[in-house]
């Protein structure tokens, strides 16, 4: 997984290892072409699927359009801050990931009747 093969090492090797200049690249150099490929398309799936919910006026409860668009704002922090630095790595990543699910788990609540 994505820089876990740094944590079963001794505390000298840990600090002769150095991440990559931006989260994009250290993706590419972890995962490969097709790990990095799949990395980005889950963002852009993401990135479509709650710009969907937050434009869909009609069909989305006023709230489910708030968590859609504060979603869309911690994407757009992340692709930002990702270009400069490396953010996922270590423990930073899980309040992305906790923060994405509980909006996904929002939105999609509130597509099924109650």
């Amino acid at each position: 997984g994505s820089a876990t093969f740094s944590r079963g090492q001794s505390r000298q090797e840990r600090e002769q290892w150095f991440p990559a200049l931006n989260e994009f690249l250290h993706k590419q150099i972890e995962l490969g072409i097709l790990g990095s490929m799949a990395f980005v398309g889950m963002l852009y799936a993401a990135y479509r699927a709650l710009l969907r919910r937050s434009a869909d006026q009609a069909a989305s409860p006023d709230l489910t359009r708030r968590y859609a668009a504060a979603m869309i704002g911690v994407l757009a922090a992340y692709a930002a801050c990702a270009m400069f630095n490396v953010p996922f790595l270590y423990e930073s990543g899980i309040v992305f990931w906790f923060l994405a699910g509980v909006a996904l788990h929002r939105i999609r609540g509130a597509e099924s009747p109650s």
